[in-house]
Order: structure tokens, then sequence, then C-alpha cells
């Protein structure tokens, strides 16, 4: 099986990005919010130049917070609970699934997923289904059979199927 994520290294990374995204923006907040504090208690008299000082750094806060918790944080989020989850045990095994053609990619909290259809035969009938390929360049050929272990419909591990032909 050729895995096409390390799980071990992919959650610790992505636990502690969280961790320190968490970290980092707490600390900056605190920080923004005692300068602005101290800047105006300990000011002089003429308090005016420090309130405009306060006004403007107040405000490029402000918008780098939205910049940030609409495009950032949701990303880093994303990845720490795809990963939380992710382990040797839970992975799900599909047998024989056929390749049948790579799709328009798929966006989620600013994290691309390469769309990949595949079909499978369940007693009579063929099925089709989409997976998804997460940080990662795999190539499949059209109509070739694949055993795949996925994780919520994330592919992490590839193995081609070959037929023995006389």
């Amino acid at each position: 099986m050729n895995r096409l994520l390390d799980i071990k290294l992919a959650n610790r990374r992505s636990k502690r990005r969280y961790v320190l995204h968490i970290v980092l923006i707490s600390l900056l907040s605190v920080m923004v919010i005692a300068g602005s504090l101290l800047s105006i208690l300990f000011s002089s008299l003429d308090y005016y130049p420090n309130l405009i000082i306060n006004i403007v750094v107040d405000c490029l806060y402000l918008v780098f917070m939205v910049f940030y918790f609409l495009n950032i944080f949701p990303m880093v989020r994303r990845y720490y609970k795809i990963y939380k989850g992710m382990n040797g045990v839970n992975l799900e095994n599909r047998r024989n699934m056929t390749f049948v053609e790579q799709r328009e990619d798929k966006t989620m909290d600013n994290i691309v997923f390469k769309v990949m259809n595949f079909s499978y035969k369940e007693g009579e009938s063929t099925y089709q289904e989409n997976l998804y390929l997460l940080d990662t360049e795999a190539s499949f050929r059209e109509g070739e059979s694949y055993s795949l272990e996925t994780y919520q419909n994330i592919i992490v591990g590839v193995k081609e199927i070959t037929h023995a032909a006389l």
C-alpha cells in the first residue's frame, strides 16, 4: 500500500499549528489592548497624538483580525479537525475501486480538494463515489482498479490492483 499521507506527522503538525495560532492571536490581542491602555494612561496632558496613534493601531488590528478569522484560521481549524481523528485504525479499506475521471476541484475553508470519481460494483449494481485528494499529487489511470484506504472520503493510501493475464 502506497501511503499518500503520513498520518502521525500530519496529526502532530496540525495540532502544533492550531495551538500556535491560538496562542499567538491571544498574545497579539493582549499586547494591543495593553499597549493602547498604557499609551493613554501614561500620556502627558496633550494626549491627542497618543489617541490618534491608538485609533490607527486599533483599526489596523481590527482589520487584521477580520482578515485572519475569515481567511487563515478556518484553514488551520479544518486541517486540525481532519487530522485529529485520523489514525491507522479508523481508515476504511475500499477493495476494488475503478477510477472513472477527475472532476472539478472543491474548495472548503480555503483548502482545495481534488475530486476523484471512482466506481465500484456491489451485487449487480454499479455505484459511483467521489473521493478526495488532500495535499498530495497522485495520478490515476482511467479504467484501472485500485485498492484504497480512506478517511472521511479523503484518500490516504493507494494500491494498484493488477490482474493476472495468461
